[in-house]
């Protein structure tokens, strides 16, 4: 997690100095998860937190809560995977080949795929496609 505090909130924080990291760390343990690290930084951000989480409903109800608070100018999370999870990614897209059919205007198609929809098969095929 990636966030910056608003004008109102430094001026909190200013005005009367509080260590607000406990809460955070009961937040992510209600929600069966645990706050790995949680530190201020200098630059763009100014807390960078990192928390394993049970599953991708509990980090939307840990971002929601964190950002219902009000406090937050802006507000990232990254979702991060294991070196093995990345091992068995790299196996599964061996051998797949996806190309885009063209389209006008320069514009570059992008594809997204939903994590409920990972180890479906999501292509159809276009029945205009030429096979070369």
């Amino acid at each position: 997690m990636q966030a910056s505090y608003n004008s109102d909130a430094v001026a909190a924080l200013v005005s009367k100095p509080q260590d607000r990291v406990p809460g955070v760390r009961a937040m992510a343990e209600k929600l069966g998860g645990k706050l790995e690290s949680f530190d201020f930084s200098l630059g763009e951000h100014d807390v960078i937190a990192l928390a394993t989480l049970p599953d991708d409903t509990a980090a939307a109800a840990f971002a929601l809560a964190v950002n219902a608070a009000g406090h937050l100018k802006s507000y990232k999370t990254t979702r991060l995977i294991s070196g093995e999870d990345f091992v068995a990614a790299q196996q599964k897209a061996h051998g797949l080949n996806y190309q885009a059919t063209a389209s006008g205007g320069g514009v570059q198609r992008v594809m997204a795929i939903h994590p409920r929809h990972l180890g479906r098969t999501m292509l159809k095929p276009n029945p205009r496609a030429r096979s070369d």
